[in-house]
C-alpha cells in the first residue's frame, strides 16, 4: 500500500494538480482566505465533535523586550544595550518610546514574537507535535486537534 501511495504522491498528474492547487488558492489575508480557514475549522468540529477548551493568547508587544530586538538581529554587530534594572523614571520612559517607534515602524517583529509564542504554547503547554500532527501529553491532557484562528487587523 505505501509504494501505491508513494507512487500516487510522484506521478505527473499528482504534481499537476498539486501545482493548480497551488495556483488557485486565495491570497492570504483576504476575506476568502478567512473563508476557507473558516469551513477547515467547522469540518474538524463537525469530525471531531464541539470544542472542550477555548483559549485566547495576547502578547502586549510594548512590554516585550523581543520585540525590540528583532528589527537589529541582522548581525550587525552592533548589539542593542539592555536596560538597566536600576533606570530612572526618565529611562523607562524613554525605552518605552522607543519600543514603541519599533513597533510602529516594524509590524513585523511583532507577528514574529505572536507567531513565536503561539508555537511555545500549541508545544510545550498544550503538548501539540506539528511535525506527526498528533498531540502528546500536555497541561489538560492529551490533544485530539485544534483550530487556530488569529485575529488580524485593518482586513477590509
Amino acid at each position: 500500500k505505501d509504494a501505491i501511495e508513494d507512487e500516487n504522491e510522484n506521478s505527473t498528474s499528482s504534481k499537476l494538480l498539486k501545482a493548480v492547487s497551488a495556483s488557485c488558492k486565495s491570497l492570504g489575508h483576504t476575506k476568502e482566505a478567512a473563508q476557507q480557514a473558516r469551513r477547515r475549522c467547522f469540518a474538524l468540529q463537525d469530525h471531531f465533535g464541539m470544542h472542550s477548551l477555548f483559549v485566547t493568547i495576547t502578547i502586549d508587544d510594548e512590554c516585550s523586550f523581543r520585540v525590540r530586538l528583532y528589527p537589529y538581529a541582522d548581525g550587525n554587530g552592533e548589539g542593542v544595550p539592555l536596560p538597566s534594572l536600576d533606570s530612572s523614571e526618565a529611562e523607562c520612559i524613554a525605552d518605552l518610546t522607543l519600543r514603541k517607534r519599533v513597533r510602529r515602524n516594524y509590524p513585523g517583529a511583532c507577528s514574529l514574537e505572536f507567531q513565536s509564542a503561539m508555537q511555545i504554547a500549541l508545544e510545550c503547554l498544550f503538548g501539540w507535535d506539528p511535525g506527526r500532527q498528533k498531540g502528546k501529553r500536555g497541561i489538560f491532557g492529551k490533544m485530539e486537534a485544534y483550530c487556530r484562528a488569529d485575529e488580524e487587523q485593518g482586513r477590509s
